[in-house]
């Protein structure tokens, strides 16, 4: 007989290839077995598997294992467990398991059920995490382990540096919280406490006789060597009130101290002041003995007290020893000089803290503090060249308040920190450590016992040396934060950092935060005194940062409401910034802080030595040249105090130096020394006997005898260079001083030339000199003298160690800086203007100086010939107001009391028409009159309305015609000739919109130039008097001058009228001018007519000078020098009343006013308004102890977006209220003087603007999953004790982004120091600290790198890890993982990714990998497989035979090998596979879980598949077949049941068979095939039973069995679960009811009435909006009704068939998309049906089915729906619950009509397939909803 063999020595299943195509050695299936093959053998041998054995013993309903890491350093296995009872962390070691951490509350590890955690790292003895679900976590193992007493007791809190242990809390433990155990640590939130001590020693009372030695100690009296004890209990007065008392200073003292007693008894007639230089006893602190135990058994009390030292005595005062009773003193004065040199002194420090955690981990740093810094008072003298006020007057420091309730109980040290203002380095002062040593007295009672601390128990650090320690890391500053994600998916140990993947971080807003900012006043302010304020002259900008509880902030939100700007006169009060919060806090915020922005660069405070005049009228100031580097030229000044005062100069007064000199200036060192002066004997004819001085000349003479009669001497033969002054003695006004160039003596006159012509401001040396018409000494002004100096330079000490600086003199500077080097008394003429007085009958005020009966002999009387009565035309200023002194019309100066027919418009307004411009006719601009000389009658001010006309040049000349722009330009008139467009037609403002129009005394009209000196004297604080005026009164000008731009008699008005007239007149005149129909116009026509010339006559008088005037409106008052100051610090003047206080006198010698109508101004007749100031004392030379100090200007703004830390954190439940903030940037001293720099010396140390920084950003700020984001940490270095990886430093590059297009980042593995990174679709290799450089050949060179993560490869082959980073396992370099995008299995080695799935299973992993949810891969290194495992069974990849060598049973939660075993878990459970010696109990295979499982192998016996073959038998070799038990045959090997192999099937393309048993023989078993059961007659050919077995069948039979049925059903249902809310027994809570709609079913009711509709109340109480987070459990309590159709019986009756049995199963749960366009999952809805939101169901969620067997069922037949017979029945199955979390926000109110719930819950069910005749499938579904309130 032919026998085909089939042996199985491939090990390998193939499913891909045709099953005649089937290589041999390989099989189709097999199911746990595994295969014995051998090297260059052809045999392989089946194995049944070895079951697993159960290692721990966790009892948890619904426990799973979500997460595992197999540490084989130390051959342990670490799982996480979670339950609906408690979550874990268990360690296998040592054949042990051992909880590791426990949390029974389950709000520490907040492990979520479902939620696989791939991202596992063991590094040293830490454990870290990330589940991305909440915040990646780290544990110590070692001090979890010793916390865990058990499983069912809580882990608690071990951090044996603090004695925290089981022990603590009272013996009941801290319970671990999260916040031990997130990565991110908490950093401190408040500021250090600064406590100063400025005191320079430190006294005290004592009560002791401390010179009796005690009879302990062996008696007798002290002497120099000896050391004492004070206050010592055993001497011989030792009571209650001995001891040091009354402390100023420090309360103790310190080794090393010297101290000196004074007797203080009351004979004594000694004062604690007496001391240092009086004392009786000198001694040193040698030690310290508070609290020490004292050694006579004897004493009273056992230790010493408080401020009991030990003391060497070192002096005695030999007036004290001779007198033998001062021995038994008690009572002392104690005095300790501190000597502390440079304690800070030229520093701004700052401190703060840091935590420092249990496992090493450092936090970030608190906010820094205030400035340790305490100025004293002003003291800014030019002599010292710098500010004493601005030196560290402290003497030491203490800290404190660095241990706050908020410090965690794993913080195990406080580093205490400094850092300087000019330096980003942060240095370590100290570490506090809570077991520190013990020596700070605790202040206690007088009668209690001492108590020690040490600086942690005391909260306090003294700081007396600025001796610092060791300087941190500097990235630690740029560490605001820990920009550690808040949760993340992938995470791997790398380069001994850590990295995560795949991560999120920021925080979305509702809404923009919004804060309210403005200064207010911190504390009175005490000239002299300096306190904290913040710089005026500044613009601030606050902002505010959120945190969260784990101090991640975000950036800096501001707006326009957070800024503010502080004026100057602030300068000398206390400010600080209060501000309010608008919007609402996030809810994810914590804490909030301020940060302020303000941007100025540096600025430099000058102490002025002293000040000089300087010839062209400004000042020149003098400076120490240590002083020089703070200014240039570019410089501007910025006076803030005043000299010989401690009051600031409140006005902005800002000067730009207009020199720099480093040597005195020539005019500054030269001396004017007096030669000679002369009045020509009082006879000032006499002197000026030859040509007289005039102005606007350089020679004149003057009488040599005269001269030297009033004690002159000869000056012709001086070799010095001379000046001369000129004087009116009764008026004390000088000139400036005039350098002579030349003297010729031709007797008897002195011929004298100077170098200057004499100026117009200086006319006032003739009377009356405007109305002159020739000029002789008769002319001269009587009172006038002469005085000729001779110019010495002379060096001077005071110009030694100086720099000069010229700036502008005004009226602030001879207010503030001149006023001590000005003569009160003697005044400068600087400017002179004739003013003429000009009146018009129509300027009728009342209020005016000039009324009507004062105007004859003016314009418009009757005086004057002709018939205009006003000033209205052209012809009266033409003929009568511009011709002044009755001559032609001229340009001049006049006292406007006269007509004006329209105003200038100086900015662009709304226009008539587009056309016009600039130029308005609204009613502002209308006529009026000027109002002369007048009073303001409700503020009684006075005012003179002062004008210049005519204005030169005319606008346009006359000669051409520019009236319209169409116009030519030529000379001439000749006109453009032909026709133009009517609409381009327009008046030609342009040529009147030219600034000098109205420019005088500026240099844009060089024709009035000559005005300057006049227009620049008419602003406020300017001083002047009316020449002539006997009353000498000054007039100061007390407000702002305002400027008008006046027409005289042609207003812009009346142009424009004239235009519309033309334009009408033109439209009406018609043909030839104007063809309407075309638009156009024939000009060369139109400006022959009269219409025009009418136009072009208004044209020339508007644009002609004679229209222009302006005028200045000039308020004034009587000048007083000594007036008062008012409110605003500004001299109360008098009012001016000018007609009284200023008189005049005719030729007759009769007196008259002002403007007298006979004898004052007119037209004809002028004033002399003279311009003056205070002229220098020559005799004074200005300095001052007490300086004025002027402030540099910061040049520039650095317009950076900076804003830096301005305050400590607050509690978010302060967020809205108002709030000042401690920070400035400035001292004030309460004078106007703020400074901000040590000593206010040139380029020292500057008050930072704080010690942290941030910005805003200029995108929008929200949560971002950067889903190609990797971010690493710090290093970590055991060796070192290193462990930065807490530290995320968002200023350093710690970020990478990986291609996006390779999909989102699942798995992260270190291999060979890369980091393997896998994708969605793509694996890549990031270089770790290296980079590639690319050769010509494109292969990769390798170079070192700083970069962490460096460049990024990819691998061949566009495969992912798709979203499953569950299916990654790794064993040495081969890494394993599935894609299940493109139904792949891969493999990663040395050669690249290779797709294992090829190796014959690639068809069967793309039809399943697709339907899978969890793919839990693994690696046995006990059989070198890989395991995947799916939703019913786990594949096995053999590396020996490269291909899939079985299915196995068992489907784990996860699996890893150590110590080359294999360990899986099952419901949290740990079990160990391939045992062979399970615990010491039997062994047995294929039992996994508690399951008892078969082998099978499916293989293909295809030899000459052409043939047709008819098989007769099979036998196998190999162990023990199946025996069937059978009593009723005659064989004897089946006696008895035993289990073995069997041959379930057998098939070709013609007949199936089976074998149940086989039989042994030889050595081999083997038996018949039986052919296989057949399911209806016809399908029956009797002539082929032969292949039942051997011989032919006599008789045929034929029995109706039952067909097993297995079907792949998927459900989708979505019920709707109303009533979310109900009212029960006075309770609200979760309720629920199905609602399962059949149209196939009887009015709609349920499908299966067996099943009761159960109503659950929950116990939570909720309320309107309140949110809702609830577990929702549905349980599926059908059955599957799988039936044939029921059949009749001979009486007509029907007989149901019996249901088709279906096997147990299990179930999965998850999420298919559901139909419609929302594309949401399961939702919940308000009453209205509105969505409320989504609710998350755990995709796998899942249980177990219970089949509870056949039940009759009442349903209608469904085979026979018109009879009410019965139909078959169903299986009736119990399920146990899926879960599904429900988390949403309610919005209903709470009532039976409440919301709704819609949940898509698809379900898989397994049941038997190849079932024929079926017509029915039903799977009946019952949600049943329960609260289970968490």
């Amino acid at each position: 007989m032919a026998e085909i063999k089939q042996n199985f020595s491939a090990g390998k299943m193939n499913k891909d290839l045709d099953e005649r195509l089937l290589p041999k050695g390989q099989y189709r299936h097999a199911e746990n077995i595994q295969v014995s093959t051998s090297e260059d053998s052809d045999v392989g041998a089946i194995e049944n598997i070895l079951s697993n054995t159960k290692l721990s013993n966790i009892n948890l309903e619904e426990a799973a294992c979500i997460g595992l890491y197999a540490d084989e350093k130390e051959n342990s296995l670490y799982w996480f467990v979670t339950s609906p009872s408690k979550d874990m962390i268990l360690r296998y070691k040592n054949s042990e398991v051992k909880p590791i951490l426990v949390d029974i509350n389950k709000n520490v590890l907040k492990f979520e059920p479902g939620n696989i955690i791939t991202g596992i790292n063991v590094i040293d003895d830490l454990l870290f995490w990330t589940d991305n679900k909440s915040e990646p976590k780290k544990i110590n193992l070692d001090f979890c382990f010793r916390g865990t007493e058990n499983e069912n007791t809580q882990t608690k809190l071990i951090v044996p540096e603090r004695n925290i242990d089981l022990t603590s809390n009272n013996g009941a433990g801290i319970d671990i919280r999260e916040e031990h155990i997130t990565v991110i640590k908490k950093s401190p939130k408040t500021k250090l406490n600064l406590n100063f001590n400025i005191e320079t020693n430190t006294t005290a009372d004592l009560i002791f006789d401390f010179m009796t030695i005690p009879n302990f100690y062996g008696g007798g009296q002290a002497s120099v060597g000896d050391v004492v004890i004070i206050p010592d209990p055993l001497g011989s007065n030792f009571n209650a009130n001995s001891g040091f008392s009354n402390f100023i200073g420090e309360q103790n003292f310190n080794v090393g101290d010297e101290l000196l007693f004074l007797r203080s008894d009351l004979g004594s007639g000694n004062v604690l002041a007496d001391l240092p230089e009086a004392f009786d006893i000198k001694a040193r602190v040698v030690s310290n003995i508070s609290g020490e135990s004292i050694d006579d058994p004897n004493s009273s009390v056992a230790n010493y007290p408080n401020n009991t030292f030990g003391f060497e005595i070192l002096e005695v005062n030999p007036g004290f020893t001779v007198l033998p009773q001062n021995y038994a003193l008690s009572y002392w004065f104690v005095y300790k000089d501190l000597v502390k040199v440079d304690f800070f002194e030229k520093q701004f420090a700052r401190f703060s803290y840091r935590y420092k955690y249990q496992d090493g981990e450092y936090s970030t740093f608190a906010p820094f503090s205030n400035l340790a810094f305490e100025p004293s008072n002003f003291d800014y003298e030019t002599k010292k060249a710098y500010n004493l006020g601005m030196e560290n007057k402290l003497k030491s420091l203490k800290l404190t308040n660095f241990i706050t309730n908020n410090t965690l109980e794993d913080v195990v040290q406080v580093d205490l920190l400094y850092k300087e203002s000019n330096s980003p380095n942060v240095y370590l002062v100290d570490k506090i450590k809570y077991n520190d040593y013990k020596d700070i007295p605790l202040e206690v009672g007088v009668d209690e016992p001492p108590i020690l601390q040490n600086n942690w128990e005391a909260n306090k650090y003294i700081v007396d040396s600025d001796t610092i320690y060791s300087v941190l890391p500097s990235n630690q500053l740029i560490r605001p934060y820990d920009n550690l994600p808040k949760k993340a998916l992938a995470q791997e140990i790398t380069g001994n950092r850590i990295v995560y993947g795949n991560y999120t971080q920021n925080y979305n807003l509702d809404e923009k935060p919004l804060i309210n900012a403005s200064f207010t006043q911190r504390e009175a302010s005490v000239p002299g005194q300096p306190s904290k304020s913040l710089k005026s002259l500044r613009s601030y900008q606050l902002g505010i940062v959120y945190l969260d509880e784990y101090g991640r902030q975000t950036p800096v939100f501001s707006s326009s409401k957070s800024s503010f700007k502080i004026p100057k006169d602030q300068s000398s009060s206390s400010n600080k910034i209060q501000f309010s919060s608008i919007t609402t806090p996030p809810i994810w915020a914590a804490f909030y802080k301020m940060y302020v922005k303000e941007t100025s660069n540096e600025y430099y405070n000058l102490a002025m030595d002293r000040v000089y005049k300087a010839k062209d009228g400004n000042i020149w100031m003098a400076f120490p040249s240590s002083e020089r580097n703070k200014v240039d030229e570019e410089t501007f000044l910025i006076l803030k105090k005043k000299i010989d005062s401690n009051s600031q100069v409140s006005e902005d007064l800002k000067y730009k130096i207009i020199s720099i000199q480093n040597q005195a200036p020539v005019e500054v060192k030269t001396n004017n020394i007096l030669v000679s002066s002369s009045n020509g004997t009082d006879d000032i004819e006499l002197l000026f006997s030859g040509d007289v001085p005039k102005v606007g000349f350089t020679d004149f003479q003057i009488h040599e005898p005269t001269f030297k009669a009033d004690g002159g001497t000869s000056i012709d033969n001086l070799t010095e260079t001379l000046s001369i002054v000129f004087e009116d003695t009764s008026d004390n006004v000088v000139s400036d001083y005039y350098e002579i160039a030349d003297i010729q003596f031709n007797s008897p006159l002195y011929t004298i030339k100077l170098v200057d012509k004499i100026k117009e401001t200086d006319s006032w040396i003739y009377t009356n000199h405007s109305s002159l018409t020739s000029f002789t000494k008769e002319n001269i002004n009587n009172n006038l003298s002469i005085s000729i100096y001779k110019n010495v330079k002379k060096e001077q000490p005071e110009f030694d160690g100086k720099f000069f600086v010229k700036i502008l003199n005004d009226y602030y500077t001879e207010k503030y800086i001149l006023g001590g080097l000005l003569d009160p008394n003697n005044f400068l003429s600087i400017a002179s203007v004739d003013a003429f007085y000009l009146s018009d009958t129509g300027a009728n005020y009342d209020n005016s100086l000039v009324q009507l009966s004062d105007l004859e002999g003016s314009i418009g009387t009757v005086s004057i010939s002709g018939t205009n009565e006003n000033s209205d035309t052209r012809g009266d200023w033409v003929n009568y107001c511009l011709q002044f002194n009755n001559s032609s019309v001229s340009s001049g100066w006049f006292i406007d009391q006269v007509r004006y027919a329209g105003r200038h418009a100086n900015v662009l307004a709304n226009t008539v028409n587009d056309s016009l411009g600039g130029w308005s006719m609204n009613s502002g601009y209308e006529f009026g009159h000027g109002k002369g000389v007048y009073k303001d009658p409700i503020t009684n001010q006075w005012y003179m309305e002062l004008s210049f006309s005519q204005i030169l040049p005319n606008a346009e000349d006359k000669s051409e015609r520019h009236s319209l722009n169409v116009l030519s330009s030529l000379a001439g008139a000749s006109p453009n000739s032909g026709n133009i467009s009517f609409s381009s037609m327009a008046l030609n403002i342009n040529s009147l919109q030219t600034p000098n129009l109205f420019a005088v005394g500026s240099s844009i009209n060089q024709q009035h130039l000559d005005q300057a000196d006049v227009v620049r004297n008419l602003i406020k604080n300017k001083l002047f008097k009316f020449t002539g005026d006997i009353n000498k009164t000054k007039y100061v000008i007390n407000k702002n001058v305002v400027k008008e731009e006046r027409y005289n008699h042609t207003s812009f008005a009346n142009l424009k009228n004239q235009y519309d007239n033309f334009i009408i007149d033109l439209q009406a005149a018609g043909s030839p001018y104007y063809d309407s129909s075309n638009d156009v116009v024939n000009l060369s026509q139109v400006i022959t007519q009269p219409f025009f010339n009418d136009l072009e006559e208004k044209w020339d008088n508007f644009s002609e000078s004679t229209n222009r005037r302006v005028t200045y409106i000039i308020p004034f008052a009587k000048y007083d020098p000594n007036a008062e100051l008012g409110i605003d610090n500004y001299p109360i003047y008098d009012s001016a009343e000018p007609n009284t206080n200023s008189t005049f006198l005719n030729s007759s010698s009769n007196e008259f006013n002002l403007l007298d109508k006979d004898d004052g101004a007119d037209e004809d007749t002028a004033i002399a308004i003279q311009f003056i100031e205070p002229n220098k004392n020559e005799s004074a030379q200005l300095t001052s102890d007490n300086p004025a100090i002027w402030e540099t200007e910061p040049k520039e703004n650095i317009d950076l977006d900076i804003y830096y830390e301005a305050s400590e954190c607050y509690n978010i439940s302060l967020h809205g209220t108002s709030q000042d903030l401690e920070w400035f940037n400035c001292y004030s001293f309460g004078n106007g003087v703020e400074s901000n720099r040590i000593r206010d010396d040139f380029n020292q140390v500057t008050i930072d603007k704080g010690a942290v920084a941030s910005s805003t950003v200029d995108f929008a700020y929200e949560e971002e999953n950067r889903k190609n984001g990797l971010i690493y940490s710090g290093i970590y270095n055991s060796t070192s004790g290193i462990n930065n990886l807490n530290q995320f430093i968002a200023a350093e590059k710690i970020t990478k982004d990986i291609n996006p297009t390779y999909g989102s980042i699942q798995k992260l593995f270190s291999r060979n120091t890369d980091l393997i990174t896998f994708c969605e679709d793509k694996v890549v290799k990031v270089l770790a600290n290296k980079d590639a450089v690319f050769n010509a050949d494109g292969n990769p060179q390798l170079i070192a790198s700083q970069n962490v993560l460096g460049q990024t490869i990819p691998f061949v082959g566009d495969y992912g890890i798709s979203q499953n980073p569950e299916s990654f396992a790794k064993e040495s370099y081969r890494a394993y993982f599935t894609d299940k995008n493109r139904g792949m299995v891969l493999r990663l080695s040395r050669d690249g990714i290779t797709p294992i799935s090829d190796y014959g299973m690639s068809k069967y992993f793309k039809n399943q990998l697709k339907n899978q949810n969890n793919l839990i891969g693994s690696y046995d290194q006990k059989k070198n497989e890989y395991n995947i495992s799916l939703k019913f069974n786990t594949v096995s990849y053999d590396e020996k035979v490269k291909g899939w060598s079985s299915f196995k049973s068992y489907t784990p939660e996860q699996g890893a090998s150590v110590t080359n075993f294999y360990y899986t878990f099952k419901n949290g459970n740990l079990y160990k596979h391939h045992d062979d010696y399970a615990l010491g109990l039997e062994v047995t295979w294929n039992n996994f879980y508690g399951v008892q499982y078969e082998s099978r192998i499916s293989t293909i016996l295809n030899d000459a598949p052409s043939d047709i073959k008819s098989f007769k038998t099979i036998n196998y070799e190999g162990s023990q077949s199946n025996i069937v038990a059978n009593l009723n045959d005659s064989n004897y090997y089946n006696l008895y049941q035993k289990d073995g192999w069997s041959l379930e099937k057998i098939t070709t393309d013609k007949e199936t068979g089976f074998i149940p048993e086989f039989i042994e023989k030889e050595g081999k078993w083997f038996n018949n095939v039986k052919g296989d059961k057949v399911t209806t007659k016809q399908d029956i050919d009797t002539s082929s039973f032969s292949f039942q077995g051997l011989g032919v069948a006599s008789s045929t039979r034929f029995l109706l069995v039952p067909k097993p049925v297995k079907i792949f059903v998927e459900i989708y249902k979505t019920p709707n679960l109303q009533c979310w809310f109900k009212k029960n027994n006075n309770r609200q809570g979760l309720f629920g009811k199905s609602d399962f709609s059949d149209t196939n079913e009887p009015g709609n009711n349920l499908i299966n009435p067996n099943v009761v509709v159960e109503e659950i109340v929950g116990g939570n109480l909720y309320r309107h909006g309140e949110p809702v987070n609830e577990i929702v459990q549905f349980k599926i309590r059908g059955g599957i009704d799988i039936s044939q159709p029921a059949e009749q019986r001979p009486d007509g009756t029907y007989r149901p068939r019996p249901p088709i049995p279906i096997s147990a199963s299990e179930f999965t749960l998850r999420h298919l998309d559901p139909p419609g366009n929302d594309g949401e999952r399961s939702r919940a809805f308000d009453a209205d049906g509105a969505v409320i939101g989504a609710i998350a169901i755990n995709n796998g969620a899942g249980g177990a089915v219970e089949d509870l067997g056949v039940q009759e069922s009442t349903l209608r037949n469904e085979a026979n729906p018109n009879t009410n017979i019965p139909g078959p029945g169903f299986l009736g199955s119990t399920f146990s619950p899926i879960s599904a979390n429900v988390n949403f926000i309610d919005t209903g109110v709470p009532g039976e009509s409440g919301n709704t719930v819609l949940v898509n819950v698809p379900i898989k069910f397994i049941t038997p397939n190849n079932v024929e005749e079926m017509e029915s499938i039903k799977i009946e579904l019952f949600l049943e909803q329960n609260s289970n309130n968490i």
